[in-house]
């Protein structure tokens, strides 16, 4: 089933053991939802320029470890008649030191060579077509040369369409925007993934929005409500054993508020399939489904259908 709204399922550890019954239902799901991408979290950049997905080495010194070399199949098929219809990669996340690694590589030709040598290997194996920034190093201000120069890199070298996972700090992110737009005289990242849970939880998309629509700089964005998807958290349990986020009927609300406080907005996100897979059978949003499918549907059907 598929949708024109722009909707994101992270995708936590996705395809990450090569277990056929388990990859084979959880493709089957994300098929029969109308997520129109989904996003493989995440990518770790090693500070020798290994690649990571998660804990699995994936790409060393150009080469893809072919202990993985079963996920490419299945990331091919899995926009092959179902609502997914292109795959990114995450890069980075929460705790993590990626965007740092990058740094020190981007700083000198060798570490320069070698980055894009690993995209090359990584992008040959597994058919994604863009990548996520999830920086939450700090303070973010260190990352500006580094952001822009990777959305650079990425788009000029392998055509990768590119999207940004900010929380906080819309300045920062804004100028990034800016420093893109003036560098290649057109904006090459598609949009927000805009977090709206955990350490995001306060943050209004009208508010990023009309930051974005008020930005001193140029940023060649012709609809800054568009740009920005708002993500929200499936129902999990926590480490305490109790049970956290939104079921599908909450989000549904939530999107129809939205989508009356933010006319324009076209799409959201949500964190994360591994969360409803795991959580999917627990009863924790009563009687009703708590699938892939029914998130996406709460999504569409709360921004009108």
């Amino acid at each position: 089933m598929s949708t024109t709204r722009n909707t994101v399922i992270y995708a936590n550890g996705l395809f990450g053991t090569n277990d056929p019954p388990t990859n084979a239902r959880q493709t089957a799901e994300l098929k029969r939802a109308q997520f129109g991408t989904a996003l493989l979290w995440t990518l770790h950049v090693h500070g020798n320029g290994d690649f990571y997905y998660n804990d699995a080495p994936m790409v060393q010194q150009g080469t893809f470890n072919s202990a993985l070399a079963y996920m490419a199949p299945l990331v091919k098929a899995l926009p092959d008649g179902g609502g997914v219809h292109q795959v990114y990669f995450g890069i980075g996340s929460g705790g993590a030191a990626d965007f740092a690694a990058i740094k020190e590589l981007l700083a000198s030709e060798a570490g320069s060579k070698g980055l894009v040598s690993n995209f090359q290997a990584l992008l040959r194996t597994i058919p994604v077509v863009g990548f996520d920034f999830d920086l939450e190093e700090f303070p973010l201000e260190d990352y500006t040369s580094t952001i822009v120069q990777l959305t650079l890199l990425l788009q000029r070298q392998f055509g990768s369409g590119i999207t940004y996972c900010p929380y906080t700090e819309p300045n920062f992110w804004r100028d990034c925007l800016a420093r893109v737009y003036a560098s290649a005289g057109r904006q090459l990242v598609r949009w927000y993934n805009l977090q709206c849970y955990d350490g995001g939880q306060y943050n209004s998309p009208a508010e990023w929005a009309e930051g974005l629509a008020s930005s001193p700089a140029p940023l060649g964005i012709a609809s800054p409500a568009a740009f920005i998807v708002p993500g929200y958290w499936a129902r999990h349990k926590t480490d305490g054993g109790s049970y956290s986020g939104d079921c599908p009927d909450a989000v549904r609300s939530t999107f129809q508020k939205l989508s009356r406080s933010l006319p324009g907005i076209d799409g959201g996100f949500m964190w994360n399939s591994g969360d409803i897979f795991a959580n999917e059978q627990s009863g924790a949003c009563g009687t009703a489904p708590m699938t892939i499918a029914a998130y996406s549907t709460a999504i569409v059907s709360g921004l009108g259908g």
